[in-house]
């Protein structure tokens, strides 16, 4: 189906708003190739948005992380109650007028437009975000979620989350790519476990930059092992005034978390050609 300049627009300023690094690479991509990864960012970028709404309980979240599943089921346009689940919505989650906020208002036309790709990107898209939201309907569910507080436990529950939220993506573009550029078969397996690695260092970077905001908001993604190890208690974290928790101890911490970033990326590059 031809795609209107209406949609392209949609696309370009969803993404200007909403991304902080996709939007500057996405463009460089082919048009086709361009317009679905464009539409795939954007519905992770929505699941995300609901994961992670500061001010909506555990219970809300997962009740629209289970209506955005049900939205990209392939009979969703012939479904009624599916319809319906779409003309609901995912709005009211984030301050009127932000970007997010009209991303999240906008989905059910996202959702049209995902609708109308071709079978092999939907199904390949399809399939991704469906993993991702079942990672984050578990996490919801688990002893990390705390109403609209998230506490991460161990390190081993760390790397899962960011492999739900960050090293599928990795997977999920890798295929994309693959089925546009055929010569890179022969090394889909190798190129796969670049994407984890490259996506979950990504998000890594996400939670050391964001590690401030996302405690004052009462969410700390820094393993409580790891902060018992470095003897720093969540209340330093949590600081919400100065003096900030910016102890040798924290500092140690937070060197120890960048190592494991710099890790990650590092062995993305060593997959590299």
């Amino acid at each position: 189906m031809k795609t209107g300049e209406d949609d392209l627009q949609f696309l370009s300023s969803s993404l200007q708003g909403t991304s902080r690094t996709f939007a500057l690479a996405i463009p460089l991509l082919g048009p086709e190739l361009q317009y679905q990864v464009g539409i795939a960012y954007l519905l992770f970028r929505v699941a995300d948005s609901i994961e992670d709404a500061a001010c909506v309980d555990a219970a809300r979240r997962h009740l629209l992380l289970q209506r955005l599943r049900d939205c990209l089921a392939p009979d969703c346009q012939q479904s009624s109650t599916l319809q319906a689940a779409m003309a609901e919505g995912f709005g009211g989650l984030w301050p009127a007028g932000s970007a997010t906020e009209q991303l999240m208002v906008a989905a059910s036309r996202l959702l049209r437009l995902f609708h109308q790709l071709p079978s092999a990107a939907s199904a390949c898209i399809r399939s991704s975000l469906d993993r991702t939201i079942v990672g984050m309907l578990d996490f919801l569910g688990s002893g990390a979620a705390r109403g609209a507080e998230i506490r991460v436990e161990t390190v081993a529950e760390l790397k899962l989350y960011c492999y739900f939220v960050a090293g599928i993506v990795g997977e999920m573009l890798t295929e994309l790519f693959c089925h546009h550029c055929p010569q890179l078969q022969p090394e889909r397996a190798r190129l796969l476990r670049l994407g984890v690695s490259f996506g979950q260092g990504l998000q890594m970077t996400n939670i050391l930059r964001d590690v401030g905001d996302d405690a004052r908001r009462g969410r700390i993604y820094l393993p409580v092992d790891e902060l018992q190890r470095f003897d720093v208690k969540a209340a330093e974290i949590l600081q919400r005034s100065a003096p900030w928790g910016y102890s040798d101890r924290f500092t140690a911490l937070m060197q120890f978390q960048a190592d494991r970033a710099h890790r990650l990326y590092d062995e993305a590059l060593d997959l590299l050609p």
